[in-house]
């Protein structure tokens, strides 16, 4: 893992691709999310974990997204 302490141009396209891992994961649970809003006052939240696996020189990007009522669960990954 040597090679991760000098690689900072990987951080750039690393955040870029976590930002649209988490955007997918939103819009796959967007109906739960508004049915939550509508039951619960205006609020929803959603729970999402990311994990990241330092391979070669890239990443891969696992995240896991959920509701808890109305409950769903929606996981995406990327490779960087």
């Amino acid at each position: 893992m040597d090679w991760l302490d000098t690689q900072t141009e990987l951080e750039k396209p690393l955040l870029e691709v976590t930002g649209e891992v988490v955007k997918e994961l939103v819009d796959d649970l967007l109906p739960q999310i508004r049915l939550a809003g509508i039951e619960n006052g205006g609020k929803a939240a959603v729970n999402v974990e990311i994990t990241f696996e330092f391979i070669n020189d890239g990443a891969e990007i696992n995240a896991t997204g959920s509701t808890v009522f109305p409950a769903k669960k929606a996981h995406t990954k990327a490779v960087l």
